[in-house]
């Protein structure tokens, strides 16, 4: 079996929600789940982080969930082992997630302060055809 990886979202964000419809479709192995930085899941897991669940402009992986040996990546990191995982192409962008994240956190942080400004159009979700991708 292989592993599960958890996303946080911020459902209110734009940039958030064309990110996980974009995992939703190219992730055909169904190893992302999904839940709102706002919900129980995140409350659960992130209880040793509370300060996680109310920075919204923060992406939150958590690699392996449910296993053991799991991870919590943040921000430009998290974005480049998400890319990791999805393998083929996206790898290679993947690959620069071994490195420090210093330079991806900058790049994060301007894109995350900006994010309403660039990409205001928010779509729903499509939680009804990938019900079983989505936590509470």
């Amino acid at each position: 079996m292989s592993s599960k990886h958890l996303v946080f979202y911020d459902g209110d964000c734009p940039l958030c929600n064309i990110v996980v419809r974009f995992l939703l479709t190219v992730d055909e192995a169904g190893c992302f789940v999904f839940a709102p930085l706002g919900g129980e899941t995140a409350v659960q897991e992130l209880k040793e982080n509370p300060e996680l669940i109310k920075e919204l402009d923060t992406m939150v992986f958590l690699e392996k969930y449910q296993e053991n040996d799991q991870e919590l990546l943040l921000r430009g990191k998290a974005a480049l082992r998400i890319c990791w995982h999805l393998g083929g192409f996206w790898k290679i962008p993947g690959c620069l997630s071994f490195l420090p994240a210093f330079p991806f956190d900058l790049v994060y942080r301007l894109i995350a302060k900006n994010r309403y400004r660039l990409f205001s159009s928010k779509k729903h979700l499509p939680t009804d055809s990938f019900e079983e991708r989505f936590l509470p």
